[in-house]
């Protein structure tokens, strides 16, 4: 049934989960162009599973260029480093999470580099951010090529994060395994729609 599926570009999905949460990213963000991916994380756990995941997936982690990593460093503690995933814990909770979170969606979507941002969002009230709406708004307004997937795990903050998130075409996943499956049901997609042709197992 793969080889089926494949031959005519249909995208498989295993779970009803996993089939709604690829319909929302298709309705709601561009096709990626590539299969590049730069990962911002507020948590270096699930930065490392998401590697792994975007690796057993067959993406790839975006090499970030320097001026990006020189713009997230400019928002870190000099003794942390930096590379994708950017793992930006540290630099939350002293009150600038919004310029935090504004500034390195906006260096890692202006990145040439990058073709899907994915950013990890832990949602604890030392992450917290009262314009966590105008951030996404604001990026997606200015860069509408790129799509932007967002995982957000946490408790009170997550739920009214998700509630002031509604209305903006954002797809919102509860884990990295299924934005992960999602975004790269897209990226084959777009392979397939642009670059191949498809080869019919039979003629009608």
């Amino acid at each position: 049934m793969d080889i089926s599926f494949k031959q005519y570009g249909i995208i498989r999905t295993y779970t009803l989960q996993e089939f709604l949460c690829t319909l929302r990213a298709f309705a709601y963000q561009p096709l990626p162009r590539g299969d590049r991916v730069g990962v911002i994380t507020y948590s270096g756990a699930n930065g490392v599973m998401a590697s792994d995941e975007i690796y057993e997936a067959g993406l790839k982690l975006a090499e970030f260029k320097e001026e990006t990593l020189r713009r997230i460093k400019n928002i870190m503690p000099e003794w942390q480093p930096v590379h994708n995933p950017a793992d930006l814990w540290v630099a939350l909770g002293i009150g600038r999470n919004k310029k935090v979170y504004e500034e390195s969606m906006n260096a890692v979507l202006e990145d040439e580099n990058v073709d899907t941002l994915l950013c990890l969002l832990l949602g604890l009230p030392n992450s917290d951010a009262s314009e966590i709406r105008d951030v996404f708004a604001n990026a997606m307004r200015i860069h509408p090529q790129k799509p932007i997937f967002v995982a957000i795990i946490g408790g009170r903050v997550k739920e009214r994060w998700i509630d002031e998130l509604e209305g903006l075409n954002l797809p919102i996943f509860s884990d990295t395994s299924l934005a992960v499956k999602a975004l790269k049901a897209m990226q084959v997609y777009h392979t397939i729609r642009d670059h191949e042709t498809l080869s019919p197992l039979w003629n009608p």
